[in-house]
């Protein structure tokens, strides 16, 4: 299997985890493509865009998906690690945050 096949099938299993939790209702749209941890070691980069900003995602839920999108990687044999972001409408980075640095 070519690196790109193998990323596609990758796609396709993190894609399908992330529906089966949330329902499709929840999701506007998935992002997943190949990219490295800090030591550069293969892994995936999953951003989960939710419809609602009022969707709370809670840390046991964030595990919850990464184990889900692990599991459904390694039963495809892909062994790369998921980091699972979620974003919303009206979501604010930290570094747009105008509160004065303490």
């Amino acid at each position: 299997m070519s690196q790109a096949q193998r990323d596609q099938a990758a796609e396709a299993a993190a894609k399908s985890a992330v529906v089966r939790l949330f329902g499709k209702n929840a999701i506007d749209r998935i992002e997943v493509f190949p990219a490295e941890d800090h030591t550069g070691e293969q892994s995936l980069s999953v951003t989960i865009y939710l419809r609602d900003y009022k969707a709370y995602v809670s840390g046991a839920r964030l595990l919850d998906t990464i184990v889900a999108v692990s599991d459904a990687l390694r039963n495809i044999d892909d062994l790369r690690f998921p980091y699972v972001t979620f974003l919303a409408p009206g979501y604010e980075h930290a570094e747009d945050d105008e509160r004065p640095a303490a």
